[in-house]
């Protein structure tokens, strides 16, 4: 299955940024453990259920990918994995605004 970063109206690739700026401030380790599930998602198709991920919105199919303490919403477009969004994980409960921030993505692409 194709993985692919969505790209905003200014032709930046959010999810990216926020992986590099992870790189950038030396999170080397949770940066290769994105690597590994995009590289299984690629190989096994999406979702690749818990631990690896789980889903966040039912009605929009909106999946989080989980590694460590930072999330990365998905969801399949057009057979496509398109990542919409990623976030520091703070509070056990989902954070309603990165919910938010990944479904306007999302329907923006359909």
């Amino acid at each position: 299955m194709s993985v692919h970063y969505f790209v905003d109206g200014r032709k930046r690739e959010p999810v990216r940024l926020y992986i590099d700026a992870l790189a950038a401030a030396g999170e080397r380790s949770t940066v290769a453990t994105f690597d590994r599930l995009l590289d299984l998602i690629e190989s096994e198709g999406a979702p690749l259920g818990m631990p690896h991920d789980r889903i966040i919105n039912r009605r929009e199919r909106l999946w989080e990918l989980r590694f460590g303490d930072h999330r990365c919403a998905y969801a399949e477009v057009d057979g496509v994995v398109v990542l919409l969004h990623a976030w520091r994980k703070r509070t056990r409960k989902l954070d309603t605004k990165e919910e938010a921030t990944a479904i306007r993505r999302l329907r923006s692409l359909r």
